[in-house]
């Protein structure tokens, strides 16, 4: 996916491409991850993030996965600045076991194991600060 909106760029220019990570995901969930972000028009762009964690628990733990997540964004002011508003869908593969999660979540992961497919779909708001012209 990601490298077909690559394909699709043309000029990959600062104003029109943007490849980022998402390190608050990549620390928590140990997922190393790699974003593409393509201007569609003055204030639409479309975002593609791929999420990958291959790294074994240790022992009979298993904390696997793998997800992309596209986001269509509306932008309030310009793309890459400012409000922007979006819509996403979510798809990956996941396998779980005798992992302990943080505040107590999904207590049944520390004695089973869960393994499948999921989907999802959503809406976001952010604000993207510009540091520097």
């Amino acid at each position: 996916m990601l490298l077909a909106l690559l394909s699709c760029a043309g000029k990959a220019g600062a104003q029109t491409v943007a490849v980022k990570s998402d390190l608050l995901t990549g620390g928590m969930l140990a997922s190393p991850n790699l974003g593409v972000e393509l201007k569609l028009s003055e204030r639409f762009t479309l975002e593609a993030g791929v999420y990958y964690n291959p790294f074994p628990a240790g022992g009979d733990k298993r904390w696997k996965h793998w997800f992309v997540q596209p986001e269509l964004r509306y932008w309030m002011c310009q793309p890459y600045g400012g409000h922007f508003f979006g819509a996403g869908l979510m798809y990956g593969v996941y396998n779980v076991a005798k992992a302990r999660l943080p505040f107590g979540l999904f207590k049944g992961v520390r004695s089973e194991r869960y393994e499948g497919d999921f989907t999802g779909v959503g809406i976001s708001y952010g604000y993207h600060f510009i540091l520097s012209p």
